[in-house]
């Protein structure tokens, strides 16, 4: 799911970016949110409270505030330094202004539909190879997290305890809804355990052994499906 945000106070021009990035979006299979704002004291506040966009298209001649100020705001106050930024004008002599915030593009108004499919088209490139992220928020702020550095989650008190390749990192949360946002490589082996199996170097009758060598409880209720996960994923590497 490619989460997006649209900012420009001409109402118009955003109706009908919206429809070429939806156009385009279509055109490459992709799934896709748009979320749409005209003001930047909205957009601020929706930013505190969701750290899970990817791509912000800004335009820099906002009637109260510029773009690049904005950009600013972004990365440097809500410390947001994963999102990427297009910045949209109608001229060129921001260049310069903008370089601190890091965009990864520049459109000029009137935008035609073939530079925004490149922009999108960079985009997704940039980002292949980023994979998959796990997106959480705790005392230090919005985090993420390529999964291929977790060895697994567990949960004690309300708490989420991330154990990755080089560190423990722990934030307020449900294991139920960690495990909705991961992929099929993670398993749940115990009601407070969800591993990642990418770094199962042995699964055992009660318990399976990490690459690391720590051993990790299975539960008794989920020894059957982890046996049959233990019997699918031989099959497949096979």
């Amino acid at each position: 799911m490619l989460k997006m945000i649209i900012c420009d106070d001409d109402k118009i021009f955003c109706s009908s970016f919206e429809d070429l990035v939806i156009e385009i979006c279509r055109e490459r299979n992709l799934k896709y949110e748009i979320f749409m704002f005209y003001e930047t004291v909205k957009l601020k506040k929706f930013l505190e409270d969701n750290n899970d966009i990817d791509l912000i298209f800004l335009d820099i001649e906002l009637k109260k505030t510029l773009g690049y100020e904005l950009g600013n705001y972004i990365r440097n106050v809500l410390n947001l330094q994963k999102i990427d930024i297009v910045y949209i004008s109608n001229n060129s002599s921001y260049a310069m202004a903008l370089f601190k915030t890091r965009p990864i593009d520049f459109l000029i108004k009137p935008i035609k539909k073939e530079d925004l499919r490149n922009v999108l088209d960079q985009y997704l490139k940039l980002n292949k190879e980023k994979k998959e992220f796990f997106k959480f928020k705790n005392k230090i702020g919005y985090q993420k997290i390529d999964v291929q550095d977790i060895y697994y989650f567990e949960s004690e008190n309300k708490i989420v305890k991330i154990h990755c390749t080089n560190n423990i990192i722990k934030f307020y949360g449900k294991l139920n809804d960690v495990e909705q946002k991961l992929n099929d490589s993670f398993i749940r082996i115990h009601s407070s355990i969800l591993v990642n199996s990418v770094y199962i170097a042995q699964f055992k009758y009660n318990e399976v052994k990490m690459i690391n060598g720590e051993l990790l409880p299975i539960s008794q209720s989920r020894r059957q499906y982890i046996r049959k996960k233990q019997m699918d994923r031989w099959e497949n590497n096979s």
